[in-house]
């Protein structure tokens, strides 16, 4: 009867041995959530006067990571302050304070105890990883501490306890998709959004300068802070202010209670996701994102040898120096069919990732799926007069060389306005036209490095009496200055799109 009794206790042992890891585990009836709390694992083998502990928990759908102790690590945290932990494959995991945290004066040592807020994949990693070490930001400042490999196995086990804990609660729905005016309901829980973000405020020279993102078209609407905390700012540009104003958002993030009002702190840009289109102008922005922009390509340029070429379509409002280059490599041309007639002169929306060459923001083009042409824009300017002309943006085409675009553009004599004064002179309407009736050729040709005109061709048709007039007065044209190359006049293919219209439907400048 001992023996068997003795059996039986030494089979039950592991299973208490677990269950004593567990602390809590109960339904909170105050906050309404599932509480799971880990017995404190304290790390054995510190250096002297260095005591800390490791806890972990659970509060409905939200994890976290305490550290308590002394002598390392005791000092003030500020919200978002890093938490970075080393494993032993040199991995690494950022975790983020959740609030403002100080620090206790003792007689002989300082105490802290610390909360980090853990996402799923963090608590995995150190359920499968050797923890082999803690890097702990307070705020400009960070210290280092080694953990001894005995600690590892006690962290792991910890760590699996609580995600099975927590998955078995049905807990593991780690984001919860919410409405904005539900948000005083989700404290403590993981949550996303939609909205759109009113204003941007950068309050610099604050305490941890934070970018406050205003989603309140009206007072009436539920008030919510969402920040972007000062070391946080590199991972959005520097420019969190800039990147989201008036733009439609989804965002995601652990909802706390600070100043009696919903808060979310955004640390990655993996938390707010745009909805809506960026402008050429912001695009310096998002440098390394994959954006949505949209605007007017007014000119295209072929770069490169025949083996090396690319075709950079050119985005935005030259004039004002709001430009985006658009690269498509001479290997995927062929999948763009003619993007010289289907883009050139109209406005398009564009998805790609921004990146940066040679001083210049591009988004390369791999598929014709990426580019969306959202209407023609037939409705430039016309000169004044009888004929209409109006003149396109120029094409450049670099025959030889790799570098990415020409530095300046051939130039008829006297500018654009220079070539609108010659059309009006000598181009005449070769067949009459009824009132408003409109008729558009549009042309290519060729600048020699020596300024001199060649190879016109109709790329798109009015009819050959249209097309021939064009032609004729282009072959009476002056001599351009050249495109230049770092210096060098180069080639340059030109499009001109002229169009004609009936004597009432005249309206000069529109």
């Amino acid at each position: 009867m001992k023996l068997l009794t003795l059996q039986i206790l030494l089979f039950l042992f592991p299973f208490t041995l677990l269950s004593q890891e567990v602390k809590t585990n109960e339904y909170d009836r105050f906050l309404k959530k599932q509480r799971i709390e880990m017995q404190p694992l304290p790390v054995a083998g510190l250096p002297p006067k260095t005591k800390l502990s490791i806890s972990l928990s659970a509060l409905g759908s939200s994890l976290y990571m305490n550290l308590n102790g002394s002598g390392w690590g005791a000092s003030t945290i500020d919200a978002g302050n890093e938490l970075i932990l080393l494993f032993s494959n040199d991995s690494t995991v950022t975790l983020h304070a959740t609030g403002l945290q100080s620090f206790e004066p003792g007689l002989v040592q300082n105490t802290y105890d610390h909360r980090y807020a853990l996402n799923a994949a963090a608590l995995s990693a150190l359920s499968r990883l050797e923890l082999a070490g803690i890097r702990k930001y307070s705020f400009n400042s960070f210290s280092d501490l080694a953990i001894p490999k005995e600690n590892s196995e006690k962290v792991k086990k910890a760590s699996e306890m609580l995600m099975t804990e927590w998955q078995k609660n049905n807990l593991a729905q780690t984001v919860l998709p919410i409405n904005l005016g539900d948000i005083r309901g989700h404290i403590g829980d993981s949550v996303t959004f939609c909205s759109h973000v009113y204003q941007t405020r950068y309050f610099r020279g604050s305490e941890n300068g934070p970018t406050l993102l205003n989603l309140q078209a009206h007072f009436s609407d539920p008030a919510v802070n969402v920040l972007i905390l000062e070391p946080d700012r590199p991972r959005f540009n520097n420019v969190p202010e800039k990147r989201y104003v008036d733009k439609d958002v989804c965002i995601s993030g652990l909802v706390e209670m600070k100043d009696n009002t919903p808060t979310l702190i955004i640390h990655s840009k993996e938390q707010i996701r745009l909805t809506s289109p960026v402008s050429v102008s912001e695009v310096g922005y998002f440098e390394g994102d994959s954006v949505t922009v949209s605007g007017k390509i007014f000119a295209l340029a072929f770069v490169g040898d025949s083996a090396a070429k690319e075709t950079y379509l050119s985005m935005g409002t030259p004039d004002s120096g709001a430009t985006l280059s658009l690269v498509i490599a001479n290997e995927d041309l062929p999948g763009f069919g003619t993007p010289e007639v289907d883009y050139v002169n109209k406005k398009v929306k564009v998805v790609g990732k921004v990146e940066r060459r040679e001083g210049k923001r591009v988004i390369v083009l791999r598929n014709k799926k990426q580019v969306e042409v959202l209407e023609q824009q037939d409705n430039e300017p016309a000169f004044a007069g009888v004929k209409g002309a109006q003149v396109a943006a120029r094409l450049p085409k670099q025959k030889t060389g790799k570098v990415p675009l020409i530095q300046t553009d051939a130039e008829f004599p006297g500018g654009e306005a220079g070539l609108a004064s010659f059309l009006r002179k000598n181009i005449l309407n070769p067949s009459e036209l009824k009132p408003a009736e409109q008729k558009k050729v549009l042309v290519s040709f060729l600048v020699d490095a020596d300024g001199s005109c060649r190879d016109i061709r109709v790329v798109e048709s009015a009819g050959y009496v249209f097309d021939q007039e064009v032609k004729r007065v282009l072959r009476k044209m002056p001599k351009w200055k050249p495109a230049a190359l770092r210096g060098t006049a180069t080639e340059t293919l030109l499009m001109l799109p002229v169009t004609f219209r009936g004597a009432e439907g005249e309206a000069g400048n529109r």
